[in-house]
């Protein structure tokens, strides 16, 4: 009986001499966009009546793209800096 208590007993004490290993693990975070969302413009075509002739409606749609991807810009500008918010 007193050689099984030693046994446990030895057992128990080289649990203690182990040493603690400490991992640290980085776990990303989600964290809310502040960044204000440009206004949408008013699109050239959206103001132009159907029955418009074909070099007014051109007209139109040539600027609207150009207005569409001024647009995109201040869009991607916007994910970007949401991108850049939570990195280190």
């Amino acid at each position: 009986m007193t050689r099984i208590i030693l046994i446990t007993m030895a057992a128990l004490l080289t649990g203690c001499a182990t040493t603690e290993r400490v991992v640290q693990v980085r776990v990303p975070v989600p964290v809310a966009c502040q960044v204000a969302e440009p206004a949408r413009p008013m699109m050239d075509t959206e103001s132009v009546q159907i029955d418009a002739p074909v070099d007014i409606l051109t007209r139109a749609m040539r600027a609207e793209i150009e207005r569409r991807e001024g647009y995109e810009v201040e869009l991607r500008a916007v994910v970007a800096a949401c991108k850049t918010i939570g990195t280190p």
